[in-house]
């Protein structure tokens, strides 16, 4: 069994269970509040569908958005300022190790511009 058609059973069977929580709700509403029992199905299968991966994706597509830089930069405190050479947007980063992590998840290319916090304040990213 391929990849997209293991996705597409899981949609629906996920689509299979919401339905039938959504009968049995629908029936224990009754008739008198048929635009509230719509309005929820809609609600509900909106919910669902956004959860739901598009179609052909695969997990490891989904979590190549999300890169691993976990490295734990510690609690030493020794900014440096950061920036694209441009003079514009420097950031302050709490030591070089924070601003290599920034860097991964980010794709940014920054380079140290000095030693300590950028003019102009605008805080310090520590993590």
């Amino acid at each position: 069994m391929q990849v997209s058609q293991v996705s597409a059973s899981l949609n629906r069977k996920r689509f299979n269970r919401l339905r039938n929580s959504v009968d049995s709700w629908t029936k224990s509403v009754g008739e008198k509040n048929l635009d509230r029992q719509r309005s929820a199905v809609v609600q509900a299968l909106t919910l669902e569908s956004m959860c739901m991966p598009s179609k052909g994706s695969t997990k490891a597509a989904l979590n190549k958005t999300k890169k691993d830089c976990g490295t734990d930069c510690g609690e030493v405190y020794k900014p440096v300022c950061a920036g694209d050479g441009s003079g514009k947007n420097n950031k302050s980063f709490g030591n070089e190790c924070v601003l290599n992590k920034y860097i991964c998840e980010s794709g940014n290319q920054l380079k140290i511009v000095s030693q300590g916090e950028c003019p102009g304040g605008g805080g310090v990213r520590l993590q």
